[in-house]
């Protein structure tokens, strides 16, 4: 599969008002408050020749501040890119999830999607943008207001069901790789996979309620 993934496809499901750029190739919402700072990112890379999307990425990022200014980070993407930037060259969703204190080091999820076709690949956007609405509000209080269009968003319910159906195929096909902290690796499955999304909430909306 060699999709075509445009930007503006998916660009009037972001939030105009805290939009800080806008390209063919790129569009950023990026939103600050007195102790964290949030990204939306949105870029591509194409062969226009042959038609197809070299690299693709969508990600929230969403560091916090603490009182001692140490830093708990999160970032979850859907993606894919050439071969010599990663190992992971498949559509992916990657989650990661780092800070200071020793229970905030949950480590780095990378899910592979079992994709055939770009409208599937579309569709797993779409249905990721929407996770991002609950997301982005638990990392912040009404931050999904302020960095997307949620009117849209909520038009999407049938697209995050399919993405949570792909992840859930992807586990049960050992597509899931977790890397924790000390940087060890295990594939994920069905039997695993609960102590895993146990270190943080954030990490249980992109599964389906029984593993």
């Amino acid at each position: 599969m060699k999709p075509f993934i445009d930007i503006d496809s998916f660009i009037g499901l972001l939030n105009y008002a805290h939009l800080t750029g806008k390209s063919p190739e790129a569009a950023t919402v990026k939103v600050e408050g007195k102790d964290f700072t949030a990204f939306l990112i949105m870029k591509t890379e194409q062969d226009y020749k042959q038609n197809f999307t070299i690299e693709f990425l969508l990600k929230f990022e969403h560091k916090k501040r603490d009182e001692k200014d140490e830093i708990f980070q999160r970032e979850f993407k859907i993606e894919h890119h050439p071969k010599e930037k990663s190992r992971h060259t498949e559509p992916h969703v990657q989650l990661y999830i780092h800070g200071p204190g020793k229970s905030d080091k949950v480590g780095e999820l990378w899910i592979t999607l079992p994709l055939e076709t770009e409208e599937e690949y579309s569709d797993c956007i779409k249905g990721f943008f929407y996770i991002l609405e609950e997301i982005i509000g638990k990392c912040e209080r009404n931050l999904e207001k302020q960095m997307l269009n949620l009117t849209e968003i909520k038009k999407l319910a049938e697209q995050k069901k399919f993405l949570k159906s792909k992840i859930a195929l992807s586990l049960k096909s050992k597509g899931i790789e977790y890397q924790n902290p000390d940087g060890e690796k295990i594939i994920l499955s069905p039997k695993n996979v609960n102590e895993i999304l146990s270190k943080d909430q954030s990490l249980l909306s992109f599964f389906e309620a029984k593993q």
